[in-house]
């Protein structure tokens, strides 16, 4: 991503927020690595698992910009993951 926010000019702006547009493009990458999931999941939850990583995705490039460290996207990642396996959990045990 740092490379292509070089390269890349122009930045995204709604309201207060603002990024990189080369965080968007990083998004949509990490979106398309969990497209094998079309093969595992039905259709529908493989697609919501798409919109929500492009989202965290999105939320984890706007981390790494602001604070210049790629802690913050690996402990976002971590912890989405927790409570992402939480919820299966639960619900499992709940069904």
């Amino acid at each position: 991503m740092t490379l292509l926010a070089a390269t890349m000019p122009g930045r995204l702006r709604l309201g207060r927020f603002e990024m990189n547009w080369a965080g968007i493009i990083v998004a949509l990458l990490f979106a398309l690595l969990h497209a094998v999931n079309f093969r595992l999941r039905a259709w529908p939850l493989a697609l919501g698992q798409q919109v929500y990583a492009f989202l965290l995705g999105v939320l984890y490039a706007y981390w790494l910009e602001k604070s210049r460290s790629i802690v913050a996207p690996i402990v976002g990642h971590n912890v989405s993951d927790g409570v992402e396996y939480l919820i299966l959990f639960i619900w499992v045990l709940w069904w």
